[in-house]
């Protein structure tokens, strides 16, 4: 092996002086230039290791970075997928509402021709009974029906006779189709 660095090797210095006080001087100062050399890789792999070591820490340091990035983007999407959530369901029940408000108004509007219907037909409902009654006694076939059944003249008295039977008729019907109507 021949180390050239500091100019001279161990062979050349064996073949020159066998028996020189020297030997030991030289010995160790190829010695020490070896371990200097040793020394010198070792820092160097130390340093080679450290630079390494930082590469991976900084790398490191980059994954989770990227990942708290990542992370952050998906709780953004997140709170952006609940906000659009909410606000469709917000639409969702003003729309509900709105379609509630409508048919409520439909309803409304329904009863209240329905309420004026029935108060027309409550206005005239006792006129229209009075009529009914008053037709249906005068009617000659069931004037001649009830003066031959009671034995009775067609006269004044018959007449008083009919008012009073219209108007018990009358009061009762009207009670009866105002409870059931």
């Amino acid at each position: 092996m021949e180390n050239n660095r500091g100019g001279t090797s161990i062979e050349e210095l064996m073949r020159n002086s066998a028996s020189s006080s020297d030997d030991d001087s030289v010995v160790n100062s190829i010695l020490n230039e070896i371990n200097q050399d040793k020394e010198t890789q070792i820092k160097s792999q130390q340093d080679n290791q450290m630079m390494e070591q930082q590469k991976m820490l900084e790398h490191q340091h980059q994954q989770r970075q990227q990942q708290e990035m990542y992370e952050k983007q998906l709780m953004i999407q997140k709170q952006r997928q609940m906000e659009n959530q909410k606000m469709m369901e917000q639409r969702r029940i003003f729309e509900q509402n709105k379609l509630k408000a409508e048919q409520e108004n439909l309803l409304e509007k329904a009863d209240s021709e329905n309420t004026n219907r029935n108060k027309l037909f409550n206005e005239f409902k006792s006129s229209l009974i009075l009529f009914i009654i008053f037709i249906l006694l005068n009617i000659t076939q069931i004037n001649s029906f009830i003066c031959n059944s009671l034995s009775i003249e067609n006269n004044n008295i018959f007449i008083v006779l009919k008012g009073f039977i219209a108007t018990i008729i009358f009061f009762f019907m009207d009670k009866l189709i105002n409870k059931y109507i």
